[in-house]
């Protein structure tokens, strides 16, 4: 290893130390260039009088790229987000801040063919078009919105967005005037500016300064937004915050095997934050991810007035 990398890690640990950190947690990249002892190290908790760069802190090896971050057991170290890597090691999406390697490769990678995993793309994330393009898909558009002109343009960009992002993991994201059925605004961007974190976590859809100009400009309850889930789950705690702060009208979140689900947040104010949590106490619980969004879901529909439908 290294003495530049040796050294990092030793102002790391002084770093935490400084700040009263007990325990500490190596996190490795996701993504299949990972090294086996990263790959095995990835998720483990240690405390800091355990820290030993090369046995139980970083670097492991030559060329290492995993790090650590501090641990604190509480209901909050469960909530967030992390960035893993497809096979062409440059385009990024996230995943739950707690997945591990072994986690992640189970659920990505290794279901996948040599050649699958070669590629950028992901079969589980490639769209069902036989019902995306029969008409009972485009049926559900019409229990979405009273305005036909609305309707047909939510239609139309459910269309262009599973053209673009088939077999992928990144998200795009359009604002529509209910009272026109235009589009105001997208963000359907493809090359992402590297070291910027809200463009390279893309799975995220960031806000443009084209969303932030029609968000200023127009009135509140006016706009109405669509993006898609490539994996496939109901609307997040980012989208109710979304929702909530920039007043919509409502929203919708297309997936990628047809479902689609509608939601409008009340007027009780509450941040995705909590959302994730109860999502995260229920998945505590034995329930599969699917089903404790959904269960999520009707306790903050219960609770703060949110309406949501599954489509």
């Amino acid at each position: 290893m290294t003495e530049e990398a040796f050294f990092s890690s030793t102002a790391q640990k002084d770093c935490f130390k400084e700040l009263d950190v007990e325990y500490f947690e190596v996190v490795a990249t996701l993504d299949q260039r990972t090294s086996a002892i990263c790959q095995e190290m990835d998720g483990q908790v240690f405390k800091m009088s355990e820290w030993e760069v090369g046995v139980t802190a970083p670097p492991f090896h030559v060329n290492c790229r995993s790090t650590t971050v501090p641990a604190f057991n509480d209901e909050f170290d469960t909530v967030g987000e992390r960035a893993a890597r497809d096979s062409d090691g440059e385009s990024t999406y996230v995943v739950p801040a707690k997945m591990t390697y072994k986690e992640w490769y189970d659920t990505f990678v290794s279901h996948l063919g040599e050649s699958e995993k070669k590629s950028n793309k992901n079969l589980l994330t490639t769209v069902n078009w036989d019902l995306v393009n029969s008409k009972e898909y485009k049926d559900k558009f019409k229990n979405i919105n009273e305005s036909k002109l609305v309707q047909e343009k939510l239609y139309e960009k459910s269309i262009d967005i599973f053209n673009h992002r088939s077999g992928t993991y990144y998200e795009d994201f359009y604002l529509i005037d209910t009272n026109t059925g235009a589009v105001v605004a997208s963000q359907t961007k493809v090359e992402y500016t590297k070291g910027v974190l809200k463009e390279e976590l893309t799975q995220a859809v960031y806000y443009n300064e084209e969303i932030e100009k029609a968000i200023k400009n127009y009135s509140n309850y006016q706009l109405f937004s669509i993006h898609n889930h490539p994996g496939n789950l109901p609307p997040s705690g980012a989208d109710f915050d979304s929702a909530f702060q920039n007043k919509y009208a409502g929203g919708i979140v297309i997936c990628h095997n047809g479902d689609i689900y509608y939601y409008k947040v009340g007027k009780n104010k509450f941040t995705g934050k909590l959302f994730d949590l109860i999502v995260e106490k229920y998945k505590k619980l034995g329930y599969t991810e699917i089903e404790s969004y959904k269960k999520a879901l009707e306790k903050i529909k219960k609770d703060f007035g949110v309406i949501w439908e599954k489509f």
